[in-house]
């Protein structure tokens, strides 16, 4: 039975008792209503308390926004990403998914308490084991965050308009196979650009080719090195891109 049912039967199992002592002197009686009504006063606090707990389970099911990260190398990326949502009861990281069994990501999540699946080549190539995942976890977004492989045409029909990548330059420029991590940003001081920055874009079947959401900027100084850009790009990233996703998945 529910706590409703079972509340109403001891509020009616209550009242035949008052019928019961209707025999009693009034003061005796007055004694017995005082405290059979300060029981159904306590019982319905308890109600409420269940009624408001059932609220937030229902709120939690029917809200959460969850995100899987695909990710190849050391996650510092999905770390921002994990612990910008970390408390949040609309959003949360659900799962982080890998092509290399020894990335650093997946100790790195461990300790932030967030399971982290290696696939393997093959259930990359057909792909069906993972949509199978995802779907399984309820995936409402996936997030690419220095995943070094390219999004299988199964994955992408599944979830079209819900995979967005960061890349470490300015878009259309620096981009295409090849680019990634330190060749994009040796790619841009030996182009002697002035400026660089991050692009956050949908993901389709061309690489780095998905509509543009956003893009960051920083500069480009005529000292830097590949790894002293890298850095400052860093930090573009772990700023926006978390904030990027929160707001995809607010409007969804």
């Amino acid at each position: 039975m529910t706590t409703v049912v079972v509340s109403r039967l001891i509020i009616e199992s209550l009242l035949l008792f008052i019928q019961t002592v209707e025999s009693l002197g009034k003061l005796q009686l007055r004694n017995v209503r005082d405290k059979i009504n300060e029981s159904i006063r306590i019982i319905g606090i308890y109600i409420s308390q269940q009624k408001y707990k059932i609220f937030l389970i229902i709120k939690y099911l029917c809200v959460m926004k969850k995100i899987a990260i695909f990710a190849s190398g050391n996650g510092s990326n999905a770390e921002a990403i994990v612990k910008y949502f970390d408390g949040r009861e609309d959003i949360k990281v659900e799962i982080v998914l890998s092509n290399r069994s020894n990335a650093a990501i997946h100790e790195k999540m461990g300790k932030l308490g967030i399971p982290s699946v290696t696939f393997q080549k093959e259930q990359w190539n057909e792909s069906t084991t993972i949509v199978e995942l995802l779907k399984e976890k309820s995936i409402d977004l996936i997030v690419l965050a220095g995943f070094l492989a390219i999004i299988q045409p199964a994955i992408i029909k599944e979830y079209t308009g819900r995979i967005i990548n960061i890349h470490p330059s300015l878009l259309p420029r620096h981009g295409g196979a090849g680019m990634w991590g330190i060749h994009v940003h040796k790619a841009v001081i030996d182009a002697q650009e002035t400026e660089s920055g991050i692009t956050i874009h949908h993901v389709n079947e061309a690489v780095d080719g998905g509509a543009i959401i956003s893009q960051h900027r920083c500069e480009v100084m005529a000292s830097d090195t590949p790894e002293v850009l890298a850095e400052r790009v860093h930090e573009l990233e772990y700023y926006h891109y978390p904030r990027v996703i929160e707001s995809i998945l607010l409007q969804s």
